[in-house]
């Protein structure tokens, strides 16, 4: 998604790229490092001058569940019209049996409950659906997905005139 919204001319910042914690030198236990990464992330994007912020992730989640799904924070009301913008194009362009609605994160989705800036959780689909999985892995796929996100994103920020 950072590439295409790259080539749209949009500046964008990772709070991280791959599985690595972010967190502060010395720290013994697991717990003590998860806590100081989220906290790390949090405050890059509380102390930066963002616009939004797209958390991206895959779903688990026993039995036949499948598709993307778009939550959204609770404490900007721009990140429901965000949401909006991202689940639409999902199922307009990539997705169109998709029947998932946005719903608002819980307070356990640290980041994009707790931030005041218009911010959402990408659920790209579900890496315990046979089928999901399949896609997620293809890099087709993964493209398309981006550009659907990008495309969602791009569509917010100019109706909001955030460019």
């Amino acid at each position: 998604t950072g590439t295409f919204l790259h080539f749209f001319g949009y500046t964008t910042d990772f709070t991280r790229k791959t599985d690595e914690m972010t967190c502060d030198d010395g720290l013994k236990t697991q717990r003590s490092k998860k806590v100081s990464d989220i906290k790390n992330r949090f405050s890059m994007l509380e102390n930066g001058s963002y616009s939004c912020f797209l958390s991206i992730h895959q779903n688990f989640f026993g039995g036949n569940a499948h598709g993307a799904q778009i939550f959204y924070g609770p404490k900007n009301e721009e990140s429901a019209a965000l949401a909006e913008s991202l689940q639409s194009h999902l199922v307009s362009l990539l997705q169109t049996d998709n029947k998932r609605v946005i719903k608002p994160v819980t307070d356990d989705v640290y980041i994009v409950y707790r931030t005041n800036k218009p911010a959402v959780l990408a659920e790209c689909g579900f890496v315990s659906n046979r089928e999901d999985a399949a896609l997620l892995k293809d890099g087709s796929y993964q493209n398309k997905l981006a550009f659907v996100l990008t495309a969602g994103t791009i569509q917010h920020l100019t109706e909001r005139e955030v460019v």
